[in-house]
């Protein structure tokens, strides 16, 4: 979702009206709230073998995979796909754990 979305759904508010600022402001916090620079390592769960949580990642080219976040040793961060290729965080551009993209009813 980008700026131009939001402000498309919020098209049915006066764009002078608190509301309409209110929503907008909403969904650029809850974005950057989901999305991860490569040096945000966001405290979440690791099991004994240093895998984390399931991330959506967007490489540097641009490209989008389903990876699992990994921690070595020394809890340095690095993503292992599903065709065991591993992507360090200076081939990141951002990245989402997959239980935030998901909506929930709470």
């Amino acid at each position: 979702m980008k700026k131009e979305d939001i402000k498309r759904a919020a098209v049915n508010y006066d764009s002078r009206a608190v509301s309409f600022r209110a929503f907008v402001a909403g969904a650029e916090w809850l974005l950057n709230q989901i999305w991860h620079k490569p040096d945000e390592v966001p405290d979440r769960s690791i099991n004994d073998d240093g895998v984390g949580e399931l991330c959506l990642i967007k490489t540097l080219l641009g490209v989008y995979e389903i990876a699992d976040a990994m921690y070595d040793k020394k809890y340095h961060m690095y993503f292992f796909d599903t065709s065991l290729i591993t992507f360090h965080l200076s081939q990141i551009e951002c990245y989402a754990y997959i239980n935030d993209l998901i909506p929930t009813k709470s």
